[in-house]
């Protein structure tokens, strides 16, 4: 059976037939009466793709559509165009989205059997990074679309995966880049918070701290003032973290979860939060 497109039909109910729309006078299909399960469909393609792994081969505009048909994404698009988890169960971001943890959907399986786990995501992204066909899309993106926000969001996530591969240097320019250019401040913020913990772990104290000292929302003022004392801490600079763990448990909402982690930081400092002296009223 071939599938026409691009046109209708009309069906003369007394011989059975169907007069397809847009072909030459006397073209007809027969009918074939009720339809059923199984049989084929044929159609064409404007171009060929020399196959179907991303990493390697060439695709074709119609091998997204293709491999769509035969690959599950991580995440889809929803009718919305909201990202979604589809393959991942949820996606969970820490306190100052430095890290997200993905976790995926249980018993999900290759078709060859094999469970889908952690090891195989990473595996695929530090294959898209080494890919010379995928990994300049990066580039590509910071030259051309700069000021995007899905160029941004590329840009926290190849750190992610840079520094999962022990890949600081690369994780470093990628961070740096966001927070010098980025146009959207929010993710720009989190760039500067995520480079200045990457500076400390190289004990880069110093560069550390005058990424805390550059542009910053000010609803990021408590996670600037942690990460901070954190720094300072490093340093053994005991009573100036003090002060920074101070500022950051002063200025968070008393209803965000993290609040408690820098009142465990101030208190095995010896320096624990005076406790609030507020007092509900009494019911009438």
């Amino acid at each position: 059976m071939v599938a026409a497109g691009c046109g209708g039909s009309s069906t003369n109910d007394a011989t059975g037939t169907t007069q397809v729309q847009g072909a030459k006078s006397g073209t007809v299909v027969k009918d074939e009466g009720k339809p059923k399960p199984g049989g084929t469909v044929t159609y064409g393609l404007e171009a060929d793709s020399d196959g179907f792994n991303p990493t390697v081969n060439r695709w074709a505009i119609s091998g997204v559509m293709v491999g769509l048909a035969v690959y599950d994404p991580i995440a889809a698009y929803n009718d919305k165009t909201e990202a979604k988890p589809y393959l991942a169960e949820t996606f969970t971001p820490n306190a100052d989205f430095t890290q997200w943890t993905i976790k995926l959907r249980s018993g999900v399986k290759f078709s060859n059997g094999t469970p889908l786990t952690s090891d195989a995501i990473v595996k695929l992204f530090d294959a898209h990074l080494k890919s010379p066909l995928t990994k300049p899309v990066f580039s590509d993106l910071k030259d051309n679309y700069a000021g995007a926000t899905f160029t941004e969001q590329g840009a926290l996530l190849a750190a992610q995966v840079q520094l999962a591969k022990g890949k600081s240097d690369d994780a470093r320019a990628s961070l740096q880049w966001l927070a010098d250019k980025g146009k959207n401040e929010n993710l720009a913020a989190i760039a500067r918070l995520r480079l200045a913990g990457v500076l400390m772990d190289l004990k880069k104290y110093d560069d550390a701290l005058k990424q805390l000292d550059g542009s910053i929302p000010a609803e990021y003022k408590a996670l600037v003032a942690d990460r901070r004392g954190d720094i300072l801490q490093a340093q053994g600079k005991k009573d100036e973290a003090i002060k920074a763990y101070q500022s950051a448990y002063q200025d968070m909402d008393p209803s965000v979860e993290y609040r408690r982690f820098i009142e465990g930081k101030l208190t095995a400092l010896g320096a624990p939060p005076a406790v609030s002296s507020f007092v509900p009223a009494a019911a009438p």
